[in-house]
């Protein structure tokens, strides 16, 4: 059914505007008049039900302007014009875009209004915080790092963390969900800082030695920001250590507020998919002190957590016999678990005897698991400490890795 004028712009239908017979005036000089209004809406009613619905919401269109004319203050007079007259500039007829776009029925449209088309081509997207240029340039990231206000874009949540104790405080953590908060702001929340590491860092792919003579390359990207406070000049490193960037110093400070615990180092892992994994292992080296606290936040996808205790319950865990601290014994069915899925934004901190008692990994997982990136942050308490760092996570020479929007490729530049 086609759709009437009335319905379309609330310009008035013939059926309240032609005049009933109790309200006509008795002035008899009026009748002509009113009989003319009322054959003059006949013709427009017959007029427009031969009208497609699209001309009749042009014509609505058209009536309104003229309402809309007529209603405004008469103009001021303006100067005489001396000059010859111009022709009056033709209309130029709407487009078929136009005639698409639909109309506000509540809305009077001034005669100065114009309708955008309905297919105008979309306006080239802003670049986002946490973008980084083409350069390439580890100077360029660090600096715009140092733009962002990350007092403004990284919030935190102000809920308490959930206490997990198990076995007299053999396990001992402290879990905040959703501790870095998102936000609807594309400029503001954890994925800018996700978006900037991603594109900021330099990754490395390490592969290493083990003990033994067998080749391991390591299953993720990684990187590590900071050191010890031994004091040690550079040059006394295998590589130069790296300061922590701006958003890594940044949550920092406030973990450490929030914990209590000092931090001096970071490790950063990024897993591609669900390929990238890290086996059992506990983080209770000797050159992290005795019963460190390891801070974990997770950005990006969700991966599973698994904990284990390193000996069977009941039995106690044997002290470490090596600077690289102790390994799990005993049959694993019979070792107690913990199992967690970490989420975005979620803060998971490790503490007490955790690390000398319990081993944690990310297994591997089949199907469509996106990018995770995690921040583990620690206090190295000598050199040692830091040469490990630098040489397990950016170890090896030109392997350095960029990621160029949608996977990881070989590249120089980057923090």
């Amino acid at each position: 059914m086609k759709r009437r004028l009335s319905d379309a712009n609330d310009i008035p239908s013939p059926s309240t505007s032609r005049p009933r017979h109790h309200d006509r005036p008795d002035n008899a000089g009026d009748d002509d008049k009113q009989l003319q209004l009322a054959l003059d809406l006949s013709r427009r009613d017959a007029q427009l039900e031969r009208m497609s619905e699209q001309d009749q919401i042009q014509e609505a269109i058209r009536q309104s302007m003229l309402h809309q004319e007529a209603a405004a203050p008469p103009p001021i007079p303006a100067a005489p014009n001396t000059t010859s007259p111009r022709p009056p500039k033709a209309a130029t007829p709407l487009s078929p875009e136009a005639k698409l776009q639909p109309i506000a029925a509540s809305r009077p449209i001034a005669s100065s209004t114009k309708i955008a088309p309905l297919f105008a081509s979309p306006a080239k997207a802003k670049p986002r915080l946490g973008d980084h240029g083409d350069d390439g340039d580890s100077r360029s990231s660090a600096a715009t790092a140092d733009a962002i206000d990350w007092d403004h874009t990284l919030l935190f949540s102000q809920e308490p963390g959930r206490t997990i104790n198990r076995l007299d405080g053999s396990l001992d953590l402290e879990y905040w969900p959703g501790w870095l908060l998102s936000h609807p702001d594309p400029d503001r929340g954890r994925k800018v800082l996700m978006r900037w590491m991603l594109n900021s860092i330099q990754w490395h792919r390490v592969t290493y030695t083990r003990p033994g003579g067998f080749t391991v390359r390591t299953p993720r990207y990684t990187t590590t920001f900071g050191r010890d406070e031994t004091g040690a000049p550079d040059s006394a490193y295998d590589k130069p250590p790296k300061p922590f960037p701006a958003p890594l110093l940044k949550i920092k400070l406030q973990v450490e507020r929030l914990t209590g615990a000092s931090f001096n180092s970071v490790i950063v892992n990024f897993y591609a998919d669900g390929n990238d994994s890290i086996s059992y292992h506990s983080d209770d080296e000797a050159f992290l002190g005795p019963n460190p606290t390891i801070a974990s936040l997770t950005l990006g996808s969700s991966r599973d957590f698994y904990m284990r205790r390193k000996a069977p319950a009941g039995v106690d865990v044997a002290p470490p016999t090596k600077p690289s601290g102790s390994k799990g014994s005993g049959p694993a069915a019979t070792r107690p678990t913990e199992k967690m899925v970490l989420n975005d934004g979620d803060l998971l901190v490790m503490r007490g005897k955790t690390q000398a008692e319990w081993e944690h990994s990310v297994p591997k997982r089949a199907g469509n698991v996106g990018g995770r990136i995690n921040l583990t942050f620690r206090r190295c308490v000598s050199k040692r400490g830091t040469d490990n760092f630098l040489r397990y996570n950016r170890g090896g020479v030109g392997d350095t890795w960029r990621w160029n929007g949608t996977k990881m490729v070989p590249g120089k530049g980057g923090v």
